[in-house]
C-alpha cells in the first residue's frame, strides 16, 4: 500500500517518498546500492542502474563506472584488458580492442607492440615462424609470409635468401634439382640453364650428354657445326679434326657442311 492515515482520519493520504526513497509498508525506504530514484513520489521501486553504471544506498542517480586505460567494465567494476587486446582511453567501455594479426600485449594493456620477426621468419598467430622450405624473408619486419624461391633457386627452413640451383655439363634445372639432358640435347657447361641445346644437324647424343657427336666421317668446329672431313681424310680427336693424307692441305676458310676441298 502507498496511503496512509491517522486516527479519525475521514481519507487516506499517499505515502510520497523524496529522491532516493520509494514507498514499501506505507514508509519511505531507501534505494538499494546499484539503483536509483530521482524524482519525490509514490513509487514502490527503484530503478535498477545499467551495467556500465554504480549507486550507494539511497541514491537519486547512478554513476558511471569509468575504467582507466588498460582496463574495462565488467558487472559495474574495472577488470584488466585480456592479454592480446587493450584500452587505450579512460572510459566506460564494456570490452577492449583486439591487437592485430602481426601485434601482442600483455593482460592490462593500453596498446599493443607490433611482432617484429628476424630475416627467415615470419609472422603467425603472433608470434615468429621460420620460413618453409624453398621460401625466403630477407629483413627483419612484420611480414605474415615469406617469398617463394624462383624454380631455379632453393633453401632450406628458415633461410634469409635463396640458393642457385646450379648443375653440372649434361644436366639442367628443373623443379628445382638436376636432371640429364634428354637425348639429342646437350649442356656443355655448369650453370642454371633449365633446357638444354638441341644437337645440330649431322649430330646426336644420348640422355646426359655435355657435347654432340657428329655422325658418319664428320667433324665438330668451334662453331658447333658438323662438317666433311675431305675425301681421303680420316676423323680425328674425338671427331674434332680431320686427318689429311700426307702431301696435301686443306683450305679452312672454304670449307662448307657436307663438302670439302683439300
Amino acid at each position: 500500500s502507498t496511503s496512509t492515515s491517522t486516527s479519525g482520519s475521514s481519507s487516506c493520504t499517499s505515502v510520497t517518498c523524496p529522491p532516493g526513497q520509494y514507498s514499501n509498508s506505507r514508509s519511505c525506504r531507501q534505494c538499494p546500492a546499484n539503483s536509483y530514484k530521482s524524482e519525490t513520489g509514490t513509487r514502490t521501486s527503484c530503478t535498477s542502474c545499467s551495467g556500465t553504471s554504480t549507486s550507494t544506498t539511497g541514491s537519486s542517480s547512478c554513476i558511471s563506472v569509468t575504467c582507466p586505460p588498460g582496463q574495462y567494465t565488467s558487472s559495474r567494476s574495472c577488470r584488466p584488458c585480456p592479454a592480446n587486446t587493450y584500452e587505450a582511453e579512460t572510459g566506460t567501455r564494456t570490452s577492449c580492442t583486439s591487437c592485430s594479426d602481426t601485434s601482442t600485449s600483455t593482460t592490462g594493456s593500453s596498446s599493443c607492440i607490433s611482432v617484429t620477426c628476424p630475416p627467415g621468419q615470419y609472422i603467425s598467430s603472433r608470434s615468429c615462424t621460420p620460413c618453409p622450405a624453398n621460401t625466403y624473408e630477407a629483413e627483419t619486419g612484420t611480414r605474415t609470409s615469406c617469398t617463394s624461391c624462383s624454380d631455379t633457386s632453393t633453401s632450406t627452413t628458415g633461410s634469409s635468401s635463396c640458393i642457385s640451383v646450379t648443375c653440372p655439363p649434361g644436366q639442367y634445372t628443373s623443379s628445382r634439382s638436376c636432371r640429364p639432358c634428354p637425348t639429342n640435347t646437350y649442356k656443355s657447361e655448369t650453370g642454371t640453364d633449365t633446357s638444354c641445346t638441341v644437337c645440330p644437324d649431322f649430330s646426336s647424343s644420348v640422355a646426359g650428354s655435355d657435347r654432340c657427336a657428329c655422325i658418319g666421317s664428320m667433324y665438330w668446329t668451334e662453331s658447333l657445326q658438323c662438317l666433311s672431313c675431305p675425301p681421303g681424310s680420316k676423323v680425328i680427336n674425338n671427331r674434332t679434326a680431320c686427318n689429311c693424307p700426307i702431301g696435301t692441305s686443306w683450305n679452312w676458310t672454304e670449307q662448307t657442311s657436307g663438302s670439302s676441298r683439300p
